[in-house]
């Protein structure tokens, strides 16, 4: 009889512990992450799984998202926000700025410097 009794406990309890699982967080980036606002650019956002859906929370007029989670950037500057989405895990946020003009990073013997590009 106590045997069952714990044997029933243990299916019960495990099975709770099952019942009770969370999602895991979306592991989301984007490459690059800065873009020339100037209507050509793209700049690609992946994750693991794949994104399933991806929506502009901030800046809507600065891009448009394409197909295989490409993002084009459009011709207006300043900060995007997205929210990526996948089948079984938590949303995630990531950002992308698009800018007027590309600055590059130089490194020489006289440290690092930043040009036009």
């Amino acid at each position: 009889m106590a045997i069952a009794t714990l044997l029933f406990i243990g299916f019960v309890w495990g099975r709770s512990a099952l019942a009770r699982r969370h999602p895991l967080p979306l592991l989301v980036s984007v490459t690059p992450r800065q873009l020339l606002a100037a209507g050509h650019e793209i700049a690609t956002i992946e994750g693991d799984p794949q994104p399933s859906l991806i929506t502009i929370i901030d800046g809507a007029h600065r891009a448009t998202i394409e197909e295989d989670a490409r993002i084009r950037a459009g011709i207006l500057p300043g900060l995007l926000k997205f929210r990526v989405e996948a089948p079984g895990r938590l949303p995630a946020t990531v950002e992308l700025r698009t800018t007027t003009q590309k600055w590059t990073l130089t490194k020489s013997c006289f440290g690092t410097f930043a040009s036009l590009a």
